[in-house]
Order: structure tokens, then sequence, then C-alpha cells
């Protein structure tokens, strides 16, 4: 049940911390803090780290800097949200190692995690930081953990790999800007926010026992959510687009599933190449919202989408070509 916690911990810090940074220091800002976060989010997977008492430390710290960041400026949230996510995915790794829990548990974490998001605050994570403080008192070494270089290396036959990457970019590049829109354009109350960023999320998962693993659908699954994209953006008047518009990205974006499913068995260079998808698409939201407008963002997530579903034809031709 400690992985459930951290999973729901973890979502409910990614999506709470933009909103209470969009809510408390703007748009722009918590983009910005998002890119740091993300490159924080990097470091798990290519830092090793053997003690607890250094994992605490760093997520004590990051949780102080953003209490402070309340008083003084949203700088200081940029340097706290990296130690934050740091120290809540170390734990998480570690507890997901040690019960290896059904699929189920992080579903409905992240469902949980996601509605409550509009709640957080740094304050709220204390207790958290106190009870898993207490429950691995006597955890001091980290055992287990898998990593990888920083800038993986490619082989020349592993363009599997590229479309973590452009799935990623397509993603981040405007995900963010959905509860921002129904929030700050519509006027949809800041507390249900996460749900509707959740239906995304809700449609992601519908049918991963049921689809074959097989790269057509992720080419015509990211075209559907292409699709979704260009409801959203052609329709930006309508609440209702958004949502409907949303709602079919996760229907599209859910065969994600296959292409993981396609990569070769090596799991921290897939996670280090998929969180540089998502720094990337990170990267891209802050440009958008700092120096363009939404139309920007919204056109680059159908652009990457596009660039997933051609990769995953051309893939999936050379796949069975190979094999007939």
């Amino acid at each position: 049940m400690n992985y459930a916690l951290m999973t729901f911990l973890y979502n409910f810090f990614d999506l709470g911390c933009f909103l209470w940074s969009m809510q408390l220091f703007g748009l722009k800002e918590g983009s910005i803090i998002f890119v740091f976060a993300k490159i924080g989010r990097l470091s798990v997977e290519t830092i090793k780290v053997k003690s607890f008492h250094i994992v605490f430390g760093v997520f004590f710290f990051g949780i102080v800097l953003g209490i402070i960041s309340v008083y003084t400026t949203w700088l200081f949230t940029c340097l706290g949200a990296p130690f934050v996510i740091f120290g809540i995915s170390k734990i998480r790794e570690y507890f997901g190692i040690l019960e290896k829990p059904p699929r189920r548990y992080k579903i409905l974490s992240r469902m949980v995690g996601f509605c409550l998001a509009p709640l957080f605050n740094f304050w709220v994570l204390i207790p958290f930081f106190c009870y898993l403080a207490f429950s691995l008192r006597n955890q001091n070494e980290i055992k287990s953990e898998r990593r990888a270089p920083l800038f993986p290396y490619l082989e020349q036959h592993e363009w599997q790999y590229t479309l973590l990457i452009t799935h990623q970019i397509h993603y981040f590049a405007y995900a963010f800007l959905v509860p921002y829109t129904a929030c700050a354009i519509f006027n949809v109350n800041i507390m249900f926010a996460g749900i509707i960023f959740f239906i995304g999320w809700g449609a992601y998962n519908l049918y991963e026992k049921i689809l074959a693993h097989k790269l057509k659908y992720v080419a015509y699954g990211h075209f559907i959510a292409g699709f979704g994209v260009c409801i959203i953006l052609f329709f930006q008047q309508s609440l209702l687009a958004l949502i409907i518009g949303w709602f079919i990205t996760g229907i599209g974006g859910g065969t994600f599933y296959i292409i993981k499913s396609k990569l070769p068995d090596d799991i921290g260079k897939a996670e280090v190449v998929e969180l540089w998808g998502q720094l990337l698409g990170m990267a891209l939201f802050a440009i958008g919202v700092n120096f363009a407008n939404s139309s920007y963002l919204y056109f680059s997530a159908i652009i990457f989408a596009t660039a997933t579903s051609v990769i995953a034809l051309f893939l999936e031709k050379d796949y069975v070509r190979n094999n007939s």
C-alpha cells in the first residue's frame, strides 16, 4: 500500500504544484517551475543515491524552499520542486520494487491524486514526509536501483525510442493548458480542475488489455489524439469542446502502452529517454506560454502526434517486412 500512497503523492504533486503555482504566481512562472521539476524527475533515473538519509534531506529541503517561496519569490519554488519530485520519486521507486503492486493500484492512486490536486500546498507535504520518514527510519540503504546514463546511446535499429520522445512532447506541449483554460478562461472552479484533468487520463486506461500490441494501433491512436487536439484548437470558445477534445486525446494517447511493449529489455534506458521527451515537451510548453500563445502549443501537439503516427507506421511496415 505504500507504493499506492507514493503514486498518489506523485500525481498530487505533479498537477497540484502546477495549479498552486498558477494561482499564486501565474501561468508563465508555473510553466518554468515545471521545467525545473522535470529536470528533478530526470535526475532520479541518472543519479545513484545509496542512503535514505540523503533522499529525505533533499525531500525536506525542497518542501522548505516551497514554503519560503510563498513569502518571497517564485524562484524558490523553481529550486524546491526538483528536490521534492526527486524525493517522492526515489521513495516511490523503492516501494515499487519492494511491493510489486498490481496495476489497478497505480490507476486508482493516480485518479485520487489528480482529483485532490487543487488542495495542494507545500505545507500539506509535511505530514506525508513525517509518515514516510518514520516508516523508513530503520532502512538506511537503497538497494536494487536501476540507473542509466543521462544521454543514453541509441543504436541505429532502436527507432522505437523516438516514439517515446515524440509521444511525450505531444502530451506535455499542451496538457497543463487544459486545466488552466478550464479555470482561467471558462471560470470553472479550481476544485474541479483535477477531475477535468483526469478525464483524459481515464480515457487513457480504457482498453489496455483489448488491443493487440501492434504499432499500427499506435499510429491510429495518435491520429485520433491529434484530432482531439484539433477540436480544442478550432473550438477554443467552448468548454464542452475542451473536455471532449481532451477525452479524445486520452483515447488516442492510451496506445502508449504498445510503445512500451516494443522497446528492448532495458528499463533504465527507456525511462531516461521517456523523461527527456517529457522535459522537452514541458520546455516547449514554457516557451509557448511565455513567448507565443495557446494556438502555437496546440499546433505543436498536433505536429508531434502526427510525427508519432508516421514513425509508428514506418516501424510497423519494417517489422512486418522483417518477419514475413
